[in-house]
């Protein structure tokens, strides 16, 4: 478990996830949202405020952050198959 408690997490093809508080948690809807690399390392945080107050430059972040190909050494997760 990390830090943020219980976490919904959606596994990336690229190796990376998202993941957000559950609904267990905070049924009335997410607090934030983060992007992790492959080993679990956090690469960026929004918090709900961050997206309501600015949310082109937070979906734009997010989305760009999400995709980004993992650095070089930590893979994407991924078996290769032979």
């Amino acid at each position: 478990m990390s830090d943020y408690g219980d976490e919904f997490v959606l596994h990336l093809a690229n190796g990376h996830t998202i993941r957000t508080s559950t609904f267990a948690d905070h049924p009335e809807g997410a607090d934030y949202v983060r992007v992790c690399r492959p080993d679990g390392t956090e690469l960026a945080y929004w918090d709900s405020e961050e997206w309501r107050d600015n949310p082109q430059l937070v979906i734009g972040a997010f989305l760009g952050c999400a995709a980004a190909e993992p650095p070089e050494g930590l893979g994407n997760g991924l078996e290769a198959s032979t």
